[in-house]
């Protein structure tokens, strides 16, 4: 009977290590938020073909036109990286460019899962890989809506000329995040 006893005793108190958090050694908890992507308080980074000392703005959550970032020429372009990916419902580009149209569609936004396979979205005027269920341009602000969840970790915005400025970009996306 002592015997029986201290082995329960041992599996007691051994199932109690770990600082009493409930889940075993190396497991972690995690649940699924859905918020703005691009944000890089939100894990995403930021990289620039050009004008790298600006590419932040693109991830700050400032949609104001006071700070920005700006291509040099054509085919400039930033990537965010989300950290992870994400399933995508909309994209939102806010650019001083107030007169997308046709002929001077300002931006490509594209996707990605792997930073080397890249679908286009947010051309109404022209064929895109992804389309828009729901579309909208005005002010500067471009809004493009999916008909269904979009897998994207890269967001990458290429600029048709150096005159074109990105303020922000939002891309609304639903991540795994760890729970302490």
């Amino acid at each position: 009977m002592y015997l029986k006893v201290m082995v329960i005793a041992s599996i007691v108190a051994l199932s109690g290590c770990g600082g009493g958090s409930g889940t075993p050694s190396g497991a972690s908890n995690s649940k699924q938020v859905t918020h703005n992507v691009v944000l890089s308080s939100n894990g995403a980074s930021i990289t620039a073909s050009y004008n790298d000392v600006s590419m932040g703005y693109v991830a700050d959550g400032d949609t104001t036109t006071s700070n920005f970032w700006a291509g040099n020429i054509t085919g400039d372009n930033v990537v965010v990286d989300f950290g992870q990916v994400a399933k995508l419902t909309d994209v939102t580009i806010y650019t001083n460019n107030t007169s997308y149209n046709s002929s001077n569609p300002a931006i490509k936004v594209e996707l990605s899962e792997d930073n080397q396979s890249w679908k286009t979205t947010m051309n109404p005027y022209g064929a895109s890989d992804i389309a828009c269920s729901t579309w909208s341009a005005g002010s500067g602000k471009l809004s493009c809506a999916f008909s269904g969840e979009q897998n994207a970790r890269y967001m990458r915005i290429t600029t048709n000329s150096g005159s074109v400025y990105i303020y922000e970009a939002e891309a609304t996306g639903t991540v795994t995040v760890s729970v302490n």
